[in-house]
């Protein structure tokens, strides 16, 4: 997921895209809230993250954080997107303005794998 960020110019945090630390909180939340993937193949569990995040996940109204999916605050509602950091609870999705293209990426992604053409 990180290469496939970087070979599209939305992994670096200081150009508006996702940061690493960022990335892995997701994947865990992801994975530990939908208990059906664990005796899923990787690449279908990889394939369901990228349709949820792409093409489901409502960034400004949800948070992400390692225990879960949260409601947004008021506050916090000029971030592109919430993502929790489990030692210090700070957004370390905040410089992420690009979020909503990552989300596309995401979405392309998964359309491509879907359509056979991963390219």
């Amino acid at each position: 997921l990180k290469q496939h960020l970087r070979s599209c110019g939305r992994n670096n945090p200081y150009e508006g895209g996702l940061p690493s630390c960022a990335l892995l909180v997701m994947i865990w939340c992801f994975l530990t809230t939908r208990k059906d993937l664990a005796a899923a193949e990787p690449g279908f569990a990889v394939a369901e993250f990228l349709r949820f995040f792409g093409t489901q996940f409502e960034a400004r109204k949800v948070g992400i954080s390692t225990t879960g999916f949260f409601p947004r605050v008021a506050d916090d509602r000029c971030d592109p997107a919430v993502v929790r950091d489990p030692v210090g609870g700070g957004n370390m999705a905040r410089g992420c303005f690009a979020f909503a293209d990552v989300q596309r990426e995401w979405a392309e992604l998964f359309h491509r794998l879907r359509a056979g053409d991963a390219g």
